[in-house]
């Protein structure tokens, strides 16, 4: 009985001791702004997998607000986007620690400018 209790005791200290999983390292909420030959605001959320969902606005159409969707790495590589008018606008970009910051271009049209944000 005292052997079966002791394996039990260890058994529970190991897993009570085991490092917990802190989950995707760039999950999270975030927000910031775009501008270039249009500009506007973003903010959406990194979930554990990686998947970024959120909305943007826009200059161009100041009263909608456009569905963004993308995916970031491990190593904070962020790919996401939208559809404007008749258009789709691409953002690609680099987290890094608590800040985010890269280009966005809508090929359709010639356009594109610089995007940035943070951690909330």
């Amino acid at each position: 009985m005292r052997y079966l209790l002791t394996i039990l005791l260890c058994t529970v200290t190991f897993f009570a001791c085991k490092k917990k999983d802190n989950g995707f390292p760039h999950q999270g909420q975030w927000e910031g702004t775009y501008s270039g030959v249009d500009n506007g605001t973003w903010k959406g959320d990194i979930s554990s997998e990686g998947i970024f969902t959120g909305t943007a606005s826009s200059s161009l159409a100041p009263t909608f607000s456009f569905n963004v969707t993308g995916t970031v790495t491990d190593a904070g590589a962020i790919s996401a986007s939208f559809n404007l008018l008749s258009y789709s606008v691409n953002f690609t970009g680099q987290i890094s620690s608590n800040t985010v910051s890269g280009t966005w271009v809508a090929d359709s049209v010639g356009i594109g400018g610089i995007w940035t944000g943070q951690r909330k």
